[in-house]
């Protein structure tokens, strides 16, 4: 058996607040399992707008814009 890590739950660290993570220099934390959920359900709508319009005009104000993608973490 392999011994949990954390006091939370097996195989998880503890959560440090996220202003310490900042001041540790992170400028991104990531989270798989949210990240990976949300990238879905955008995928799926995008995909259900282009399905049903033709192209994803529904969804266009909720997608980034490449000025703003590029700007990420400036």
């Amino acid at each position: 058996m392999v011994p949990a890590r954390g006091p939370h739950r097996p195989g998880l660290r503890p959560h440090r607040p996220y202003g310490r993570h900042r001041e540790l220099g992170y400028l991104l934390i990531v989270v798989p399992p949210n990240l990976q959920r949300a990238m879905i359900t955008v995928v799926l709508r995008t995909l259900e707008a282009i399905n049903r319009d033709r192209d994803s005009g529904a969804v266009r104000e909720r997608i980034v814009r490449t000025a703003e993608y590029l700007a990420i973490g400036s």
